[in-house]
């Protein structure tokens, strides 16, 4: 029985064929992104998690010194104004920022990057140099995927630009639409399994 392909399907299958590359390489490019977008946002989770563990601790040492004063009448009334205001100050620090929600956020925010991350991985490990996936089929995956992104782009918590910052400095002023991934980051994201 013949096959009722013709042999310009069969090259528009091959895993070298150019769309197929141009698939990879937009997929890597996206790997990437959100790889070093989902390790920012733990970053700034830990950091607001750090934070929130300093006001505590801070809280907590200078109520003890506080309390000690003033059982005790070892500390002059002026060290226990300033002291009390410090507390006073931390506690509305603490409310202002919310670091423990804004932790949640960062960290949700994160998880979420990570899941689309390992999706993209996969992808690309398992789906692209499949021969018997047709191009248009892994075109449509890929866009999905991208818009997944966007998605979480206009969801999540700005992370302080950092992503932004590290594009500007890989291609200057000419914008991020010319970033190119290298080879290690490729190798250092999608790792061997």
């Amino acid at each position: 029985m013949e096959s009722s392909m013709t042999d310009n399907e069969r090259g528009s299958l091959a895993t070298g064929s150019p769309k197929r590359e141009q698939v990879k390489e937009l997929s890597q490019e996206l790997a990437v992104s959100l790889w070093y977008t989902y390790n920012q946002h733990f970053k700034v989770a830990n950091g607001y998690r750090y934070f929130r563990i300093l006001i505590d601790v801070l809280t907590a040492i200078i109520g003890g010194i506080l309390t000690y004063a003033l059982i005790w009448d070892g500390v002059s009334t002026n060290v226990m104004i300033v002291l009390a205001v410090t507390i006073a100050v931390l506690t509305g620090i603490r409310s202002a920022v919310k670091p423990g929600k804004q932790e949640s956020r960062f960290r949700q925010s994160a998880n979420e990057y990570k899941y689309q991350f390992d999706g993209v991985r996969d992808f690309l490990k398992l789906d692209i140099e499949d021969s018997a996936r047709s191009i248009d089929d892994l075109a449509e995956q890929y866009r999905e995927y991208n818009n997944r992104r966007r998605e979480l782009n206009r969801e999540a918590p700005d992370a302080g630009s950092l992503w932004h910052k590290y594009v500007q400095w890989r291609v200057g002023d000419d914008g991020p639409d010319d970033i190119s991934v290298t080879d290690a980051e490729i190798q250092k994201v999608m790792g061997s399994d």
